[in-house]
């Protein structure tokens, strides 16, 4: 949505209900079971301010929903917020940006695993940034 005097705004949220229908591996019936690191929920906003003279910037929270790391379903990880930011500029056909990623430095996890008793845990990114060039031409 755009809003008076160069703000803008914009919304996006998925809710997904996966689990297995009729799913068997090794001899277990898995059925009714949550789908292995799709979370149930995922949501962002975008909430920004664009000037022909300063340029744009914009503030991005985003939830990342509870999800879990095996078919049974005994690893899980709740849900969890980051906030992102990014700054571009034009110059003609030159796009300069700057994007700051979990600006808070969430410790999370992304995904994992569980099987035969060894969790395994991938961790969100930290704090990152990264800065570029778009030409369009």
């Amino acid at each position: 949505a755009k809003f008076p005097h160069g703000f803008y705004s914009s919304v996006s949220f998925t809710y997904q209900d996966s689990e297995f229908v009729d799913f068997t591996s090794e001899g277990v019936d898995y059925s009714g079971k949550k789908i292995p690191n799709i979370p149930d929920v995922m949501f962002a906003t975008n909430i920004g301010y664009r000037n022909e003279i300063l340029g744009d910037i914009a503030l991005n929270p985003v939830y990342l929903g509870k999800r879990y790391f095996n078919y049974a379903n005994t690893g899980e990880a709740e849900g969890f917020w980051v906030l992102n930011a990014t700054y571009r500029k034009m110059f003609g056909q030159v796009e300069l940006f700057v994007t700051a990623r979990n600006i808070f430095d969430k410790k999370a996890v992304a995904k994992g695993s569980v099987y035969y008793g060894i969790e395994s845990l991938y961790p969100y990114p930290g704090f990152n940034v990264l800065a570029g060039v778009n030409i369009t031409f």
